[in-house]
């Protein structure tokens, strides 16, 4: 990988942590994963719900309603979200329904 194509991914990670970071001092419930690249979109989810389950811990319920915006695809080459697959197994992994 060349030198300039590791600082964009570096760059692009970055800035995907401070959207997360920003939406979660926003009290948000909400993740809007569009215009994120699948590996960033992840790493950005994993941050997001990692957030949240602290606060699901700390307020001492059991439950919470997040809302995950992927989109459907309609941008994409072939018409299909490239985000919904790596999405819907984390959030198997993870155990969250």
């Amino acid at each position: 990988m060349n030198v300039f194509k590791r600082k964009y991914e570096q760059c692009n990670a970055q800035a995907s942590a401070i959207l997360v970071t920003a939406s979660c001092f926003q009290n948000t419930d909400i993740i809007d994963l569009h215009f994120f690249k699948v590996s960033e979109a992840v790493k950005a989810l994993d941050l997001f719900l990692d957030h949240h389950i602290i606060k699901l811990i700390e307020s001492g319920r059991s439950k919470m309603v997040l809302y995950i915006i992927t989109g459907r695809g309609a941008r994409s080459i072939d018409g299909v979200s490239h985000l919904q697959p790596p999405v819907k197994e984390l959030l198997k992994r993870r155990k969250i329904n």
